[in-house]
């Protein structure tokens, strides 16, 4: 890490001195002609006296910079783009730069440390209790995984300038930011498909009248269908596929990205808004108090926070299209999409958190038990031969110490409940409500 920290500041110094040694008659000779009028067009001719005035007038303005990007985007082929972003780091070396790169670090990470270990208990506790996993159980797991790899490329794309302006991001890294983020498109849908599936599923296993699991049936092909239809048409959206992240190839032909996003976007809130509303008469009609069933609306209405963040990324991916700045431009929109996803698969769990946190808290609670009684045998047993009649008391009182069977299964007894309770349908929506 040291050695990293070092050759990095020697880099930047470097850059720091070979701007000083510049002068403007190598500023000219450097530039491309193509960017050397983009430049002329955004600054005034005052500003041309020396390397440090230039600087200043171009390094210390976003919105020059912005201007001068653009130009250069539009009129310069690639390998002018490439030069001209070496003479502006040198220019600009010694000059603060704008970031959302570290928000966005943070966001990724602390989302998956409060959702990936609510997934996996979940997981852990259905396996130790019934002995299997469940199709729903699958399919939140599917989503977890697919949400860690969007996870994993949005917090490395920060590492490479994800959340920096266009300009200030090294030329070396383009290529790999766009084939990271034509792949989060993807898993991106099938995050959506793989969690909802995974909440009607989990319907299907505790509902079981016949509307209601047909409903479920086709919501879940329809599902399908969408997440079938929406990669392939973002997998193809360009061709050929491979000028979406190669800037040398300028003749590709793209579809219109924005639409096919608004129009998943919108699909997406429908979806949860019938997702939400699917069980409420399901609820409603079984045999449990008022109490209960409202506690049961709420379990299972959890997903609506989906719909809330859903609408909010929508709101920012209207605002998405043809960006000279999509670095910068388009962070919102992937913090929200985070947002969504790991809100996502945090539904897919939720509704079984009740059961976990009791299941884990009982088979705590037993075992503290099991171990007080434990240390009280052997502190009983290690007192003088006078106090013998209280130690013979003490084990005596205890329940656990006239049975030692008791001691002993304690736990299995628990397991033995959780069992029967969670492997049938009414019970386990009782047990979900209690």
């Amino acid at each position: 890490m040291l050695v990293a920290l070092l050759f990095a500041l020697s880099l930047c110094w470097r850059q720091v001195v070979a701007a000083e040694n510049l002068t403007l008659v190598d500023i000219i000779t450097q530039t491309p002609k193509c960017a050397l009028s983009c430049v002329l067009n955004s600054i005034p001719t005052t500003a041309f006296v020396d390397v440090a005035t230039l600087s200043n007038a171009l390094c210390s303005n976003t919105t020059r910079l912005s201007n001068v990007s653009v130009c250069v985007q539009t009129t310069c082929d690639w390998t002018d783009q490439v030069n001209t972003s070496r003479v502006e780091d040198m220019l600009c070396a010694s000059f603060p730069m704008e970031s959302q790169s570290s928000s966005l670090i943070v966001l990724a990470a602390v989302l998956a440390s409060v959702v990936f270990p609510i997934v996996g208990l979940k997981l852990y506790t259905r396996w130790t209790t019934s002995g299997q996993l469940w199709l729903d159980d699958y399919t939140s797991l599917a989503a977890a995984i697919c949400l860690a790899t969007i996870a994993g490329m949005d917090i490395a794309g920060a590492s490479m300038g994800l959340g920096k302006h266009y300009w200030n991001i090294n030329t070396e890294h383009y290529t790999m930011l766009y084939q990271m983020f034509y792949a989060s498109q993807i898993i991106y849908v099938a995050v959506q498909v793989f969690s909802k599936t995974s909440i009607l599923l989990l319907y299907l296993r505790v509902f079981t009248r016949r509307w209601f699991t047909i409903t479920c049936h086709l919501c879940i092909v329809f599902l399908a269908l969408h997440g079938i239809a929406f990669i392939l048409a973002v997998s193809f959206q360009c061709k050929p596929v491979d000028s979406i992240w190669n800037p040398r190839i300028t003749t590709g032909k793209c579809l219109n990205l924005t639409a096919i996003g608004v129009a998943g976007a919108i699909l997406s809130i429908v979806e949860d808004f019938v997702i939400l509303i699917l069980p409420i008469s399901e609820i409603f009609n079984l045999q449990m108090s008022q109490s209960k069933k409202w506690g049961l609306v709420l379990l299972f209405g959890i997903g609506s926070f989906a719909c809330v963040t859903s609408g909010i990324r929508l709101k920012y991916f209207l605002s998405f299209g043809k960006s000279f700045d999509p670095t910068w431009d388009y962070i919102n929109v992937i913090k929200w999409s985070i947002i969504e996803e790991f809100t996502a698969v945090l539904c897919t769990a939720l509704p079984s958190m009740r059961s976990v946190f009791r299941h884990t808290f009982g088979l705590l609670s037993d075992a503290l038990q099991y171990l007080s009684g434990s240390f009280t045998t052997r502190r009983d047993h290690s007192q003088p031969s006078g106090d013998k009649a209280s130690s013979v008391q003490s084990l005596t009182t205890d329940p656990r110490h006239r049975h030692p069977s008791i001691a002993d299964s304690v736990l299995e007894i628990r397991r033995t409940v959780e069992v029967n309770v969670t492997t049938d349908p009414k019970r386990e929506l009782q047990f979900l409500a209690s």
